[in-house]
């Protein structure tokens, strides 16, 4: 009978898995670094160029952040960014949709009829929120209510919603109200942006990219908000911002802050520079939505020359 050799050296065969091993790991750490490094400071300065040139003899503030790493790319008038409150007017609904979607709140296709006319009163103050939409005596499902921002639709969302969820809402995504909503129609408002809030252009940002990050990994149940958003750039009320052969997906606002006659205007959305993909949010003061898309398309443009 033949006796197995005994291996002499034990300590070489380990060895040998333990530098596989190794290996392994190294790649896998070097494979992260390069999926998961930051812009280069090359790439940011371009970023940087196509926002300063985007925005350039505008009063707008405006930040580029990217979505996979939270890395600030580029930032016009930085200080206003973060300081300048305002009320975020319809960039809110997004969120709201979200996560009513997620609670089961309201289902993809639940509909509401709108017949674009909305007005609503909260002790003294009146709203008129009529619908901007083009369409009138229809009814909207989750995605188009979104693609076209349809205030009766997302009024009546806020119904749906508990007070304290949301506030928990706002939370979820780094915003607060400046006071829990007492009331159905101080709900409505604040779901609609227009009172009980403001943001900066900043947290606007960090909650879109809370926002990507959601619908990224998503199941089906947030399809609407995923493909809203992207048909609000193709044909809906954030048309202005479209570039051709560019996948942008985003929300315009339009809002007044409290004793100002005047409205501002808010662009917040996705895209994509090469294969990363950021956030951008731009804040016109004095302005609407459309003129906030319309410069956030000047950006995509400009990026696409740099």
């Amino acid at each position: 009978m033949r006796v197995p050799k005994k291996n002499c050296h034990p300590d070489r065969s380990e060895a040998k898995w333990r530098d596989l091993r190794l290996e392994a790991r190294k790649r896998i750490y070097i494979a992260a670094l390069l999926l998961f490094s930051p812009m280069t400071s090359a790439a940011k300065t371009s970023v940087q160029a196509a926002l300063s040139s985007a925005l350039r003899a505008t009063s707008a503030v405006g930040i580029v952040v990217d979505v996979s790493s939270g890395q600030l790319l580029a930032a016009v008038k930085a200080a206003e960014a973060t300081s300048q409150l305002s009320a975020p007017g319809s960039i809110l609904k997004p969120l709201f949709l979200a996560a009513a979607l997620e609670q089961r709140e309201v289902l993809p296709q639940t509909t509401v009829f709108c017949r674009r006319s909305l007005h609503i009163t909260d002790g003294t103050q009146e709203w008129n929120l009529a619908c901007t939409h083009p369409q009138s005596n229809l009814a909207f499902a989750a995605r188009e209510a979104l693609a076209y921002s349809c205030n009766r639709y997302f009024a009546e969302l806020a119904d749906r919603i508990p007070p304290p969820q949301a506030t928990e809402i706002l939370e979820h995504f780094g915003l607060a109200s400046l006071h829990p909503p007492q009331s159905r129609e101080q709900k409505e408002l604040l779901v609609l942006g227009v009172a009980g809030i403001t943001v900066s252009t900043s947290q606007m940002a960090s909650a879109y990219r809370k926002l990507a990050f959601q619908l990224n990994r998503a199941p089906a149940a947030l399809d609407p908000v995923r493909q809203g958003l992207k048909d609000s750039v193709i044909y809906g009320m954030a048309h202005n911002a479209a570039v051709p052969g560019v996948e942008i997906a985003g929300k315009t606002g339009t809002a007044s802050d409290a004793g100002k006659a005047w409205s501002h205007g808010w662009f917040a959305g996705t895209g994509y520079l090469g294969d990363e993909e950021v956030v951008i949010v731009i804040y016109l003061p004095r302005g609407n939505g459309a003129d906030a898309a319309r410069l956030a398309q000047h950006f995509f443009l400009a990026t696409a020359t740099q």
